[in-house]
């Protein structure tokens, strides 16, 4: 064999060699790094869907929390990790708002390949039993009249974006109590503690159910069948349209530099298991619609959410 001869063997043989490497991802566990504590909507999807991964797979996927900071110190962890797709950040919709209210050390987009949009899910405007607002439009008037106060899992988060445009949009005004997570959220309008929050349905609707907690109206843009008389936002206060609707959403993304077979094969992956019937009913359960976008379609809604929040962020109380 002439060397020109070996030397092309040699080339095929070692790209033969990378492509079995790449279609053999994952071969060794593979880390999803959340940002919020355990216990709360992204832990109990990541857990959902980790295990259904580790079926596929044969290897685990480990749920692992680094909170703190809205999100930031999972993301930036992640940002800093080898681009092999081994270790991996699931993010909220507060990634899009972070940017408007830290100094990060990373970019939201640029620091990262999206892979994709992993869930989206509807919250409900809650209030106490014990609330004389039995309607979105009596809550209004009631905050018009005197002060009120509203649960959040921080700022930045879902559930205070939510509150902050429907406050822009309605002219009320309401005092801001963040908590630790959802879980406290809840329970503090559960016991009176706080008048509104704006909640995950996998947290708040079974209070809904059991009567704990009155139900004024749902963030998505259309109706919800769990409860198909609750009206929208939009409907319950007489808007055009609610500027926040479908704003609670979450992303799995790798570090920049990933390779692009192995952004797929996640891609591929987590939308097989996502779109299952045992994914959908079981992200159901826990009250998420099941989405598996692609990576363009993360970062092209990333890329529409970052200005909007900073328009709205812009003249909030921190």
């Amino acid at each position: 064999m002439t060397w020109s001869l070996r030397a092309s063997a040699l080339v095929l043989c070692c790209a033969l060699a990378a492509t079995a490497a790449h279609a053999e991802f994952p071969d060794k566990p593979v880390r999803f790094i959340i940002g919020f504590s355990p216990g709360g909507g992204v832990d109990l999807q990541a857990r959902v869907v980790g295990d259904l991964l580790h079926k596929k797979w044969g290897q685990p996927a480990i749920i692992e929390s680094r909170a703190g900071a809205n999100g930031s110190v999972a993301a930036e962890f992640v940002s800093r990790t080898a681009p092999d797709g081994y270790t991996v950040v699931w993010v909220s919709s507060a990634h899009t708002a972070t940017p408007s209210l830290l100094k990060l050390n990373y970019d939201a987009i640029k620091s990262f390949a999206p892979v994709t949009q992993v869930s989206r899910t509807p919250d409900l405007l809650v209030v106490p039993v014990s609330s004389p607002a039995k309607t979105l439009k009596e809550f209004i008037e009631i905050a018009k009249a005197k002060p009120l106060n509203y649960a959040s899992v921080g700022t930045g988060g879902a559930p205070y974006l939510e509150m902050e445009m429907l406050m822009r949009q309605t002219g009320i005004k309401l005092n801001h109590i963040p908590y630790k997570g959802g879980g406290d959220a809840t329970v503090s309008v559960v016991t009176g503690q706080t008048d509104a929050y704006f909640g995950v349905m996998g947290t708040t609707l079974p209070y809904v159910q059991s009567g704990q907690l009155r139900a004024l109206a749902v963030s998505s843009t259309e109706r919800i069948a769990a409860l198909p008389d609750l009206p929208t936002v939009a409907e319950g206060a007489g808007l055009a349209s609610f500027d926040a609707a479908d704003c609670q959403w979450t992303a799995v993304l790798a570090p920049a530099d990933t390779p692009k077979e192995i952004v797929d094969k996640l891609q591929r992956d987590m939308h097989d298991v996502l779109h299952s019937p045992e994914g959908k009913q079981k992200m159901a359960d826990i009250g998420f619609i099941s989405v598996g976008s692609t990576p363009e379609q993360v970062t092209a809604m990333m890329s529409q959410d970052i200005p909007k929040w900073a328009a709205l962020l812009r003249d909030a109380p921190k």
